[in-house]
């Protein structure tokens, strides 16, 4: 019994070593940082800017694996612009809807980090700018630790502009703790 107790607790070390220090990494489009919009109404041919963002970082991030899509309907241009300090940039053939690893030279510390801003001017029609996986690295954080941790993270919202119905984020909702009878009672 004791041997099985001594493999458990190994594993659960060598398991814990591979987690990060962000267990609750959100990522999220956002139209007014830090304040959360993620719905925006622009004029045709106006220039505004969205900002791709990851929160709730406890422990900071150094890099950050994400791809950008959603575009059906879109007309016009956007101007990708990494917001990392001295970061590198690692985009596959160069397109971010492909997919991007971003990194900073430095810790960059929460809860808010503001990686990408988006530069968009478009015909005023409606679309969604939606954070989807990476090919190769999918919703993937590194935090500040040394060695690195990595974490997942969940996208919070995507973007809408001009009232696209945009796809619901995924990172779920918290819920308070109950019974089964209590639950069933409410549809009674």
């Amino acid at each position: 019994m004791m041997r099985l107790a001594l493999v458990v607790a190994a594993l659960l070390v060598g398991c814990g070593a591979q987690a990060g220090g962000n267990p609750e990494v959100v990522a999220y489009i956002d139209f007014d940082p830090p304040n959360r919009v993620h719905e925006y109404t622009s004029t045709p041919y106006e220039m505004f800017s969205a900002w791709l963002c990851v929160g709730d970082l406890g422990d900071g991030m150094r890099c950050l694996s994400f791809a950008l899509g959603g575009y059906e309907g879109f007309d016009g241009y956007v101007v990708f612009n990494n917001l990392l300090p001295g970061g590198s940039l690692d985009c596959d053939a160069g397109d971010p809807s492909m997919g991007c690893t971003w990194c900073a030279t430095s810790c960059q510390p929460g809860p808010d980090v503001r990686v990408v801003r988006l530069d968009i001017v478009h015909d005023g029609g409606p679309f969604c700018i939606e954070i989807v996986d990476h090919d190769w690295y999918p919703r993937q954080v590194r935090d500040c630790d040394d060695p690195a941790g990595f974490d997942d993270y969940c996208v919070l919202a995507h973007g809408s502009v001009n009232g696209a119905l945009c796809p619901e984020g995924d990172c779920g909702t918290p819920m308070e703790n109950g019974t089964w009878g209590t639950i069933k009672s409410l549809y009674r």
